[in-house]
Parts: structure tokens; sequence; C-alpha cells
């Protein structure tokens, strides 16, 4: 069996340290008195995401996508099939469209040593804040919680698998997927040959035919 030696690829180290440095930063926001009013974008983005995937999933069984709406606390609804809660549709357009015009910006004018690590630091944003949402999540399906209702409760309703099961596979199924993208991100095998190497030149004509050539 052939043995890789696993590590981070010199390829992969400048990445690999705009990533720690962002999840470094990250951490230490969080003890920051009113810092989360730097994270609030990257909050509100991340909802987004998390509601697109709730129009995509709706898209994909057939049905359509009445409404969805951002909250200023950065909480999200979709609604599917009974209409929506239009209130917050100005402020869900509104920051649509500032957090397009943004992502723009920083595509536009951005060098790129500044563009790698907002890509990193949006990448550590959307990872902890997807795994606080889960953490909320598990908690609100425990039978401690006040009935509040969410994803979970929501699965549990349409399949009669309770709402904890959900939330743990939930959980685990992120976890691993997390370790896998970063293993995927900073580690590398030495190979044989390097793809970034450039090819010698092939001569058009042999060596020796050129040589007759030139006597």
């Amino acid at each position: 069996m052939r043995n890789f030696k696993l590590g981070i690829h010199r390829d992969a180290r400048p990445q690999a340290t705009f990533l720690l440095t962002a999840a470094a930063l990250s951490i230490l926001l969080w003890f920051i008195p009113f810092a989360e009013v730097l994270t609030y974008p990257f909050r509100l983005f991340v909802t987004f995401i998390h509601e697109g995937g709730h129009a995509l999933a709706a898209l994909l069984t057939g049905n359509t996508v009445e409404s969805l709406s951002i909250a200023t606390n950065a909480s999200g609804e979709t609604y599917t099939t009974q209409g929506g809660l239009f209130s917050a549709i100005p402020f869900t357009f509104l920051a649509g469209t500032l957090l397009t015009l943004g992502l723009v910006a920083v595509a536009k004018f951005a060098n790129s040593r500044l563009a790698t690590f907002f890509l990193s630091f949006l990448a550590v944003q959307c990872v902890l804040n997807a795994l606080l949402d889960l953490k909320t999540v598990f908690f609100l399906s425990t039978p401690f919680a006040p009935g509040m209702p969410s994803d979970a409760v929501n699965m549990a309703n349409a399949t009669g698998i309770p709402a904890l099961v959900w939330a743990s596979v939930w959980i685990a199924v992120s976890v691993g997927i997390l370790l896998l993208t970063m293993r995927l991100y900073v580690s590398g095998r030495k190979k044989q040959f390097s793809l970034d190497q450039a090819f010698e030149p092939v001569p058009l004509f042999p060596t020796t035919i050129g040589e007759k050539q030139l006597r």
C-alpha cells in the first residue's frame, strides 16, 4: 500500500494562515463588548444563505417560494405554501442589496491579500454562525425547551422522527463536513511530479537533423 505524507502543502500555507487568523479574530470578537456590530453584516449574510437553502429545497421538491424575509435581529423565515411575513421585505431587500454591493466592492477594489483575508473571515463567520444556530436548534429540540418552533420541530411534525434526533444528525453531519473540508483545504501529499513545473521544450526537429543542416 502506498504511503502518503499528509501536512500543510506549501501552496496552501498562505490561505491557511489567513484562515487561522480570521478564526482567531472571530473568536476574539466574542469577548469584546458591542463587537457584534462589526459581525452583524456577516450574520445577515449567513441568514440569507440559510433561508436560501430552504427556498432551494422547496423548488427542488416541486413547491413554490411565497416569500423569503430577513429580520433586523438576523433571524429569517421562508414560506413556501401559505404566503409570508411581508413586513420584513423592505429590510430584506435593503440588506441583500448592501451585502451584494459590499461583495462587489471587495472583488473590484481590494488587493489579492485583502480579498483572500476577507473571504477567509467570511468563511469563518459562516461556519461559526451555522454551528451556533445548530446549538440553538438542539436546545430548542430538548424536552426542556419552551416549545418554540424550529426547523427540527418542523421536520419532526412532517416525519414523526423526534426533533432531537434531527438536530443531532444535523450537528454530526455539519461537523463531519467541516473536518473534511478543513483537511482538504490545508493538507497535501508529496507527489512524484508537480503540475506547476514547466515542461521541457520539445524541439521541432531531432538534434541530429539540425546538426546536419548547420553543416
